[in-house]
């Protein structure tokens, strides 16, 4: 299981503006040439949507099954 990501808040920011300004580029030019979204990445996007969607569900609340036995 992926474990959730940070807030945006615990996240180490990088010290060097210039540092952030080129990882930003990076992204934006990986976006364009269609290669920044990957199987793994989309994998654990879905992992993670899926842990946030499963914790904010109540458990199921139906009847118990009868047994054979009743």
């Amino acid at each position: 299981m992926v474990p959730p990501r940070p807030s945006i808040h615990d996240r180490p920011q990088p010290a060097d503006p210039a540092m952030r300004t080129e990882l930003i580029a990076r992204i934006r030019r990986e976006i364009q040439a269609g290669c920044y979204d990957t199987p793994e990445k989309f994998a654990i996007a879905m992992e993670r949507m899926l842990g946030i969607v499963c914790e904010k569900m109540d458990p199921p609340s139906y009847p118990p099954h009868p047994t054979s036995e009743s």
